[in-house]
């Protein structure tokens, strides 16, 4: 999924105001279409980006262009999700207008799109309990995980620990339970109307993650 194209999952048409606009007239669209960005275009060109954000502080008699975000980054419609994914990840921008060889505007794809194909890779509960009771893959229930933890952990104590068994477990649960994090950081973005405060936890939740697990099994990654 990382290497395909963001015109997979980008929303097209995009919803595009010009920098006349009122900010009053911007707010209106925002919420007659459910949305949190709105590309600025200008004689065909992207010329800027205005946010939820950005109309909430502005002069409602204002013009898009005294409140807009001027030279936003943009993407084409060739990059792929793991390139607009290193962009957001940086916490600087919660969209990226999408452009054509021409410069037009032909999409846009914000941080909840990517978080979204995220949740989507991943198996869901019900797919874990459908694992037959006899079956070598079935997980352990969490009184188990606990248990086995707290041995891991006197072991590792002890340094009674020869094939390393004990810490690869402490590695796993540490694993586990940053990935745990990034999950919940990214439920509550998607469902609390994706504010700055929102987003800022879930940025910090995968940076804590990618501190923990090895370089090859960086959190974020499509």
């Amino acid at each position: 999924m990382r290497d395909k194209s963001v015109e997979r999952i980008m929303t097209t048409p995009p919803v595009v105001v010009a920098p006349t606009m009122s900010i009053a007239g911007a707010r209106k669209l925002l919420a007659r279409n459910s949305i949190h960005h709105l590309p600025v275009v200008d004689g065909g060109r992207l010329v800027g980006i205005l946010s939820a954000s950005d109309v909430a502080h502005a002069d409602p008699s204002s013009s898009v262009a005294e409140a807009m975000q001027a030279e936003p980054i943009a993407v084409p419609a060739t990059a792929t999700l793991r390139e607009a994914a290193a962009i957001l990840a940086t916490g600087m921008f919660h969209s990226l207008p999408v452009t054509a060889p021409g410069g037009a505007v032909v999409g846009i794809i914000t941080t909840s799109d990517l978080i979204t194909v995220l949740l989507q890779q991943l198996p869901s509960t019900d797919e874990y309990h459908a694992a037959p009771a006899e079956s070598p893959g079935q997980l352990a229930d969490p009184d188990e995980l606990a248990r086995a933890v707290s041995a891991a952990e006197l072991r590792h104590r002890r340094g009674d620990d020869p094939e390393r068994l004990a810490a690869t477990v402490l590695y796993l649960n540490a694993k586990t339970r940053q990935l745990d994090a990034v999950l919940h950081a990214a439920d509550l973005y998607l469902h609390s109307g994706q504010g700055s405060h929102e987003h800022g936890q879930l940025v910090k939740a995968i940076s804590r993650a990618n501190e923990t697990l090895r370089p090859d099994l960086k959190a974020g990654r499509l």
